[in-house]
């Protein structure tokens, strides 16, 4: 009993936390093999590109990963819940909402650093999202956002280098070509 109260007043500050419209009851998850109630179009691509060109900034002056969700609110505007601070080569996601109706996760990938193939959506960031059964936004210390689209088990390239802000320190890295698109095969065997 503690523990659901506990529950409840835990998801009561988040929603308060979140300044997004009240409370109203959606359907968070659906099945990986539904197609998205709403369908990806250019005023989301627009509002993706808007928040990360700004949270890139913080990611790469503090080398952190930060992640957190995209949905729309009870108005139906795009919003995003505040981004959570990770570490420098992960984020773990912060608790669902539950006053937004929840469209793609979001994270990015940090500052350059050459040891990382940071500028692809990891093989984990895109199983992630197909185990959430949830599309999901990446953006890179190059500038590139990608899309990870759970159903179909690829990821692709939204805008390329540069489209966001970008590391001033980031480098290319010639062995790796950064392609339109990755299967998750194809970013498994990437990183083997």
């Amino acid at each position: 009993m503690i523990r659901i109260i506990g529950m409840v007043l835990t998801l009561g500050f988040l929603a308060a936390c979140a300044e997004v419209e009240p409370y109203e009851t959606y359907t968070l998850y659906a099945p990986v093999s539904q197609p998205r109630a709403q369908p990806h179009s250019k005023a989301e691509t627009n509002f993706v590109i808007a928040m990360f060109d700004k949270l890139q900034r913080l990611s790469i002056s503090e080398n952190r990963e930060y992640c957190g969700y995209i949905g729309l609110n009870t108005a139906g505007r795009f919003v995003a819940t505040p981004a959570k601070r990770g570490k420098p080569a992960s984020c773990i996601m912060p608790a669902l909402p539950q006053n937004i109706r929840i469209l793609a996760t979001y994270h990015t990938h940090a500052a350059y650093d050459g040891r990382y193939d940071n500028e692809v959506p990891s093989y984990s960031d895109l199983a992630g999202d197909i185990d959430l059964g949830r599309d999901g936004y990446v953006s890179t210390p190059g500038g590139r956002v990608w899309l990870n689209i759970a159903l179909e088990k690829r990821a692709v390239m939204v805008c390329d280098r540069n489209c966001v802000y970008s590391d001033p320190g980031f480098i290319p890295d010639p062995e790796l070509p950064v392609v339109p698109q990755f299967s998750i095969a194809a970013l498994q065997a990437r990183q083997n």
